[in-house]
């Protein structure tokens, strides 16, 4: 199982060793116990060795493992996840980084653009420039009613306060105001089945350039259950921005 070697200097232990059973060598630990062939008995916490003579081809309980050796490691500790249920959630919105460009948009609002010189994932974001007209940029998405959707995105938008709406009816919209990169996001339920457009960056008082990158839309309901959708703090910490799935501990 590996080995260690040293000496003594004035009564100190002085080693160095390499493989499994380096760890004999390691007066932090106690209750050490290592088998050695035809190796000198010692006692010593640092050092404790036993010898013997029984030699086995495979690893076995106080044998020398003859031929290629290998070491058994049980690991005690708590699993990460222990305790947890496993779920795999889906980012509705295809291309939310922007990073190809305004793929997969159908719309685009005056004065759009993709910048190459902010973003908060990848290397791009979308760019709404100064404007006086009203409108967003679009991609559209399928709810089924009774659902609850978490829609998130992170924004720069200096004194601005930037709207994204949900089909541009108030049926769920976030409002986001911030000098650096954050990210907002809420929960909303579906009151009908159809087809919705997500309008980023809605309105017509834009007055200097604003930012939008990492949105995300994700059916709470098809990932966890009905009655088992986790609420908008815990979606907060757990739920960033993704592409395509992703598999998610609760």
């Amino acid at each position: 199982f590996g080995g260690y070697s040293g000496n003594t200097d004035c009564g100190t232990y002085l080693g160095s060793g390499s493989g499994g059973s380096g760890y004999i060598g390691n007066t932090s630990l106690f209750n050490k116990h290592m088998t050695c062939y035809e190796c000198e008995t010692a006692y010593q916490t640092n050092v404790k060795t036993v010898s013997n003579t029984n030699v086995s081809a495979t690893a076995t309980s106080d044998y020398s493992k003859s031929g290629n050796g290998y070491a058994k490691i049980t690991y005690l500790g708590k699993k990460k996840n222990a305790n947890k249920t496993k779920y795999t959630i889906a980012n509705m919105i295809s291309n939310g980084s922007f990073e190809d460009d305004f793929t997969d948009y159908y719309a685009k609002a005056n004065n759009a653009s993709i910048s190459s010189t902010e973003s908060a994932f990848g290397s791009k974001s979308y760019k709404r420039g100064t404007s006086t007209v009203a409108g967003g940029t679009v991609q559209y998405i399928n709810v089924v009613e009774g659902h609850k959707y978490y829609y998130f995105l992170h924004s720069k938008s200096g004194s601005v306060i930037l709207r994204s709406d949900v089909s541009n009816t108030g049926w769920g919209a976030i409002q986001s105001k911030s000098t650096d990169w954050n990210k907002f996001g809420i929960i909303i339920t579906a009151t009908t089945t159809a087809k919705k457009n997500i309008s980023l960056n809605y309105g017509n008082d834009i007055t200097e350039d604003t930012y939008v990158d990492g949105v995300g839309f994700v059916d709470l309901t098809e990932a966890f259950g009905a009655g088992n959708e986790p609420s908008k703090e815990w979606c907060e910490i757990h739920i960033d921005y993704f592409d395509g799935t992703k598999t998610i501990y609760k």
